[in-house]
């Protein structure tokens, strides 16, 4: 295997692994995510139920008052009895008409009194409507299945119907109520059902009650067999068939003491489709960072490469090595490189020490010259102090270097590192212009010191090839 391959396998596997893993990771994690929507899906439902059986036992409760009001009015004032019904149910949005009805199924009082096209709905015989059938044979509460409002309104329906009988038994009427289904379920669901999701309300026959997806007429959508299915099982999960991609899939729940069941569905995929999805989706992603990580790796193993190169041609003379720069590419060959590089490091470890030793001389050496260089340079300083005449060293700026005793008394407030000209003006005056002090001639110039009126004598000598000193001034006292 060529080094370049070796490091493409070892990259390949450094991305392998963490991305299987984290595939793995992500299946596991949209199965529970899926298991989650459906236990959402499911608490949904059965809080939807509760809310609509809840209402519908309000209204329930509602049409029993109104039964006990058409039972204890012997006059039965129709006036009297439509301003009760108006009050009745003033504050519940989702009953749209509620009547009396007499024993042959005539309208005796209704709220509302007229329909929309202005007509009364008193004196309306209902004794034909579907709903009318199953109350003939009942002695308690009906409630129907969905229709079709005609006359006092045009909306799918549910009509709550309970007899009215006085205090001896005999039947006087019935007291009857519609409810706008739209309204029953919206007013439920406006505040509990998430807006993903579909929320279908079925009767007996498997004809929408109320649905949040646009339906185009009222006919089944589930068979009458799979309701029944689920009224006796307590619920289960069931498909809308609505062709093709507009299937919904949810949890079918039965309302207690009803037969009406509410569901709460999804246009989604089954779980294997989901994670086959999920599942493709990593593995493309996962090869296209594969073909990035290959076309970077070529270009960073190639530079690697290069420099390996380079760290052998210049850092081994090795002749017995069987290594040839041009042709490094196994890792056998690198594990070689490695072996020669320990070995060098060896070698300057030997000649570090030999470095060490050599270092220590020298420094010796250089301590003994430079105290001879010291005590003679005592001996100078000693004998240019005690001599009669000024001294002053300055560099090729006027800048000074040296005084020795003379100089410092005559100049005693200059100093190493200050202008020599600016010492001479302050302590003597001449007739010599001042730029001229520091280039006198050759039998120099007369200064007089201005403490006590000595006259001096300034001559000036040059120093070549030297770099710290370029000038020696002497003061010699007349």
């Amino acid at each position: 295997m060529s080094f370049r391959k070796y490091l493409y396998s070892i990259l390949c596997a450094a991305l392998i692994v963490p991305f299987i893993a984290l595939g793995i990771q992500q299946c596991f994690n949209a199965k529970d995510t899926l298991e989650n929507r459906e236990l959402v899906g499911k608490l949904t439902a059965e809080l939807v139920g509760r809310e609509i059986q809840s209402r519908l036992e309000i209204a329930k409760t509602v049409v029993e008052a109104a039964a006990n009001k058409l039972a204890s009015e012997p006059d039965r004032n129709t006036e009297a009895l439509n301003t009760y019904l108006k009050e009745l149910v003033a504050h519940i949005p989702y009953i749209l008409n509620i009547h009396f009805d007499n024993v042959s199924g005539r309208s005796i009082a209704f709220y509302p009194p007229v329909n929309k096209d202005g007509e009364s709905n008193i004196g309306v015989d209902h004794s034909s409507r579907e709903h009318w059938k199953n109350i003939i044979s009942s002695n308690s509460h009906v409630i129907s299945d969905v229709v079709k409002a005609v006359g006092a309104a045009d909306v799918p329906i549910v009509n709550i119907t309970i007899p009215a009988r006085d205090k001896r038994g005999k039947l006087v009427g019935y007291a009857v109520c519609a409810l706008n289904l739209n309204r029953l379920v919206q007013n439920v669901t406006s505040r509990i059902a998430p807006g993903e999701f579909n929320i279908w309300v079925f009767d007996s026959r498997g004809v929408p009650v109320y649905t949040n997806s646009i339906i185009k007429e009222l006919t089944p959508y589930i068979p009458a067999e799979i309701v029944k299915e689920v009224l006796s099982k307590g619920g289960d999960w069931v498909t809308i068939d609505r062709g093709g991609p507009l299937d919904l899939t949810g949890y079918l729940l039965p309302l207690p003491n009803q037969d009406w069941s509410v569901g709460i569905f999804r246009k989604l995929p089954d779980k294997e489709t989901e994670i086959g999805v999920l599942v493709w989706t990593n593995l493309i992603f996962f090869f296209v960072v594969l073909l990035i990580t290959l076309i970077i790796s070529s270009l960073g193993t190639q530079s690697l490469i290069n420099k390996i190169k380079l760290l052998m041609f210049y850092a081994f003379d090795y002749k017995g090595s069987r290594l040839n720069v041009k042709t490094l590419k196994s890792p056998t060959e690198f594990s070689q490189l490695q072996k020669l590089i320990v070995r060098l490091n060896n070698q300057k470890k030997a000649v570090r020490s030999d470095l060490t030793d050599i270092n220590l001389a020298v420094e010796r050496e250089f301590h003994k010259r430079i105290s001879g260089y010291s005590e003679k340079g005592a001996v100078l300083n000693d004998v240019f102090d005690d001599i009669d005449v000024g001294i002053a060293l300055t560099d090729k700026n006027g800048t000074i270097r040296y005084l020795n005793g003379l100089a410092r008394k005559l100049l005693p407030y200059a100093s190493s590192g200050e202008q020599l000209q600016d010492a001479l003006e302050e302590n003597f005056s001449s007739s010599t212009p001042v730029a001229e002090l520091l280039s006198p001639p050759e039998t120099g110039i007369s200064l007089t010191l201005n403490k006590d009126g000595s006259v001096f004598s300034l001559r000036r000598y040059g120093i070549k090839e030297n770099r710290q000193v370029a000038s020696v001034y002497v003061l010699i006292k007349r």
